[in-house]
């Protein structure tokens, strides 16, 4: 049987459960999209309105190619590389199974360009230092850029482990100058899509690309749930996660249920765009993945920042074995060794967050309401009990937060060992 990472908008129906895609999406463990087909809507055309540049702005050519190097598991074939002019770009992105390469023309990926230093914008000029290939454990590429003025270092690192499942990007700008630098927004991911000529099922047009995209139905619901856009230009759409609960930061698609690619971001706070401006080539698009595009840091002298991480993956066949690809990939290397030789997991959780605050929709969680939640969970069948933000003293500055001790006077330890005497598992934020 098949089964489809779709199950996500199930598994997120709070916004205070959304806390990064990589560990969420670790409990999509068998849904059949047959399940859901009943919610499964063809969205309405998306505004045609580029509410930002990046979006409408003709592609970026890359400059003649300089290194490459190729990552690959067993169905995402993925080259990176850089030109002669020090742009970071991706050459190929295929399926083995299929031969197609989504990248015609590579995908330049934009290198944050603009800095604030003592209240002045600085132009920001990258020159590539080096690209190293360690293939001891998977294939792990880190291709390293400088900026002498103002001092800036970014490391751009790719990672394709054994197996099915994408290739990993995480990017990290370091400040090496005496002073503060505020950098803006860095793309985690930026690709032009092309699929191909082939007509891929009957009746189905040539280049017919359809963008599929997840609701979390946090707070608020979402009469839709799961979306299905056919991409024609000009077209827009854009994917938020917001910790009130907007998309899933993860988005498919699919060449006629023939081949696709699918995308994610690794974040609770980030987007990903699609567009496709006027004069692009039918079904062509446009994906940028990571920080809102106001996004802006300062970094003080030695600091860094960590770009939320994203990942892209070509699959053979249809919107199931994309999502089997990813479930496999998250099952074998984002879930802890005690839950991959659990086979009850995942569980049935009862998170213990507003129903245990002071007031009505207060984040500060007391023990004296928890425990009577533990103890008519246990009798519900529940199998864990989380506890949720604001059980710990002060602020979060502290490496080694304490329980509230007004709050929570007899611990987190004692909390623990009421569920686990309740036979439930145990977890703490």
């Amino acid at each position: 049987m098949k089964y489809t990472l779709t199950v996500a908008c199930i598994f997120l129906r709070s916004a205070w459960q959304a806390v990064s895609l990589r560990s969420a999406l670790t409990a999509l463990l068998l849904a059949p999209l047959a399940a859901l087909s009943s919610r499964i809507t063809a969205a309405a055309a998306p505004p045609a309105a580029f509410p930002e540049p990046a979006m409408a702005a003709p592609q970026v050519k890359a400059a003649a190619r300089k290194e490459a190097w190729t990552l690959s598991t067993d169905d995402t074939r993925l080259t990176v590389g850089v030109s002669v002019e020090g742009q970071l770009c991706v050459f190929e992105l295929s399926n083995p199974a299929v031969g197609w390469n989504w990248m015609p023309q590579p995908s330049v990926l934009p290198l944050v360009d603009k800095a604030l230093v003592g209240g002045v914008t600085r132009e920001i000029r990258w020159s590539f230092a080096e690209g190293v290939l360690d293939a001891s454990d998977g294939q792990k590429l880190t291709l390293r850029f400088i900026c002498e003025q103002p001092a800036l270092e970014l490391t751009s690192v790719w990672r394709a482990q054994p197996g099915r499942g994408p290739v990993r990007h995480a990017l990290t700008v370091i400040n090496r100058s005496d002073c503060a630098v505020t950098i803006f927004e860095q793309p985690s991911l930026q690709l032009e899509l092309a699929p191909d000529d082939v007509p891929l099922c009957p009746g189905a047009k040539a280049k017919q690309l359809t963008l599929w995209c997840f609701h979390t139905e946090g707070f608020r619901g979402d009469p839709t749930g799961v979306y299905r856009s056919d991409v024609a230009t000009p077209f827009y759409r854009m994917m938020d996660t917001t910790p009130d609960a907007r998309f899933i930061p993860y988005a498919v698609f699919d060449a006629g249920g023939r081949q696709g690619v699918y995308v994610g971001i690794e974040w609770s706070y980030c987007r990903i765009a699609v567009s496709a401006p006027e004069g692009y080539e039918s079904g062509t698009v446009r994906v940028r993945g990571g920080e809102f595009a106001a996004f802006q840091i300062a970094l003080r002298p030695s600091e860094d920042f960590h770009a939320p991480p994203g990942f892209v993956g070509a699959y053979a066949g249809d919107l199931d074995d994309a999502g089997n690809s990813l479930r496999r990939f998250l099952f074998a290397h984002n879930t802890p060794e005690v839950l991959r030789r659990d086979s009850g997991y995942p569980k049935v959780q009862w998170n213990a967050f507003l129903a245990t605050g002071e007031t009505p929709g207060s984040w500060k969680c007391t023990e004296s309401k928890f425990r009577p939640l533990v103890d008519l969970a246990a009798k519900l069948g529940y199998e864990e009990m989380m506890i949720d933000v604001g059980w710990w003293e002060g602020g979060t500055a502290a490496p080694e937060p304490k329980a509230d001790p007004i709050r929570w006077p007899s611990g987190m330890a004692r909390a623990a060992e009421y569920v686990h005497n309740a036979g439930m598992r145990f977890g703490l934020y």
